[in-house]
């Protein structure tokens, strides 16, 4: 396993002589990756906050250009429309939690049910702030999967930290029985 371009492998000494400098290192490497995992999602969330911020924004302003005006929803009727964005999960070997969310895009096609609802309910002129909002909110869509991701390793990793340490922990344990019965 490869942490921050840094060798996470067992060094050559075994675990049956000397325990420590192995497991300790390999503690080690999860910590480090625990760090990494932690930045990246708070820059994640931070990059999330202001993609929303700015989408609302924008949202207002498209409310303020059209006045007290509201359009009457006018999404097809005839037959349900399908969702633009699809959320899967998908098994990666390389990840430490197992598995991961992709979100699958699809472009607009009426003729398959995919449509975009804002062309129904505003028409076919849409304001610029609002397609500029939209791009905002289909970034932060983005963004909350990208989110979801790094937390689930996070927790992999946690959980991985948590084992390490029982596994230690079982070692120490067993290691001062056999010294104690040896005296």
């Amino acid at each position: 396993m490869s942490i921050a371009g840094k060798d996470c492998q067992p060094s050559t000494t075994t675990a049956a002589t000397n325990p420590t400098p192995t497991t300790g290192g390999l503690l080690d490497a999860l910590y480090l990756q625990l760090l990494q995992l932690i930045e990246e999602r708070t820059e994640q969330q931070l990059t999330l906050a202001e993609h929303t911020k700015r989408g609302s924004v924008l949202l207002a302003r498209t409310r303020l250009q059209q006045g007290h005006w509201s359009a009457p929803a006018q999404l097809p009727r005839t037959r349900p429309y399908k969702a633009l964005c699809r959320l899967v999960q998908q098994a990666l070997p390389d990840c430490l939690s197992g598995t991961l969310f992709r979100l699958l895009r699809y472009t607009v096609e009426p003729e398959r049910g995919y449509v975009a609802p804002e062309k129904h309910i505003f028409g076919s002129l849409l304001p610029l702030s609002l397609r500029v909002a939209g791009k905002k909110f289909e970034r932060c869509i983005d963004l909350v999967v990208e989110c979801a991701n790094v937390q689930r390793e996070l927790q992999a990793v946690v959980a991985a930290i948590e084992r390490l340490k029982r596994t230690l922990d079982r070692r120490h344990c067993g290691n001062e029985t056999q010294a104690t019965s040896l005296t």
